[in-house]
């Protein structure tokens, strides 16, 4: 589980270096109004990812329940190529994806393919036990209280962007 936490940690500190920095100080992204889809997709990824931290930092999920792992991660990826369909034209008035941030999504790529390719054979392995939900316990390590740290801030991050987006949709329902 070392290799699995390093690469989702990593992970997680890259995309939201990505997010602060280039989507909400530098962008603007939430407010860009060709950003929609983007900005759309980043909550739902967002809510996946309040999920998949909180179940990997407290749980152990055997037989079926490993399908729950296995879909989350699933959407995700489905999340993460829709997410690099819109890119472009959500980036289109401000010039397109900046090189920096080209390689920030670089690095997040190696580390979920690393992620990956370490939890997915994991998964699998799980799916031929006997099904059960295990509570890793109330003894919090460094790891554990990591990913409870970024599965809320991925809560934040899910409640401002949709709050921003409604508040956008009203300016202009008033304005028409």
């Amino acid at each position: 589980m070392e290799k699995i936490h390093f690469f989702l940690l990593t992970f997680s500190f890259i995309g939201l270096l990505d997010e602060v920095f280039y989507h909400h100080f530098k962008y603007d992204l939430i407010h860009n109004p060709n950003s929609l889809k983007e900005n759309i997709l980043h909550i739902a990824r967002y809510v996946t990812y309040f999920f998949i931290f909180n179940l990997v930092a407290h749980f152990e999920m055997y037989g079926i329940y490993t399908y729950i792992m296995l879909g989350l991660v699933l959407v995700d990826v489905i999340i993460g190529l829709l997410d690099i369909w819109v890119e472009p034209q959500s980036r289109e008035n401000i010039g397109g994806l900046s090189k920096e941030e080209y390689l920030i999504h670089m690095l997040l790529s190696f580390n979920f393919g690393g992620f990956l390719y370490f939890y997915i054979p994991l998964l699998f392995s799980r799916l031929a036990m006997p099904s059960e939900i295990v509570f890793l316990g109330p003894d919090l390590n460094w790891v554990r209280i990591l990913f409870s740290t970024m599965s809320f801030s991925s809560i934040v991050m899910t409640i401002r962007g949709i709050v921003i987006l409604k508040k956008q949709k009203l300016n202009c329902v008033s304005l028409s």
